[in-house]
């Protein structure tokens, strides 16, 4: 049995533009839900909410 070869040198422009693209958007995704988190831990800072206040 012949084992299949594979490269990675053989990427075309489009697939590595394909990939930057699913990145830049994972770490956009990521940070919005970082500002998100802080922003929201700052105003429950500010209204003097605790621990728990949700489940109440």
């Amino acid at each position: 049995m012949s084992d299949p070869q594979f490269s990675t040198k053989n990427l075309t422009r489009e697939s590595a533009l394909s990939t930057n693209k699913v990145l830049r958007n994972t770490y956009a995704l990521l940070s919005v839900t970082l500002i998100f988190s802080a922003f929201m831990a700052m105003v429950s800072t500010m209204m003097n909410v605790g621990y728990g206040a949700s489940l109440a």
